[in-house]
């Protein structure tokens, strides 16, 4: 079974849009949120 963005987030505590930011490295979340993500 794959990781989805939807464990991730609930993992960090994040929505899966904010996952989908830092992955696709669009912007609008803060450093800490990027190092949980990854």
């Amino acid at each position: 079974m794959s990781i989805t963005i939807k464990d991730i987030a609930k993992v960090v505590g994040v929505s899966t849009a904010t996952v989908s930011r830092v992955l696709n490295r669009q912007g609008g979340y803060s450093k800490e949120v990027e190092e949980k993500v990854k």
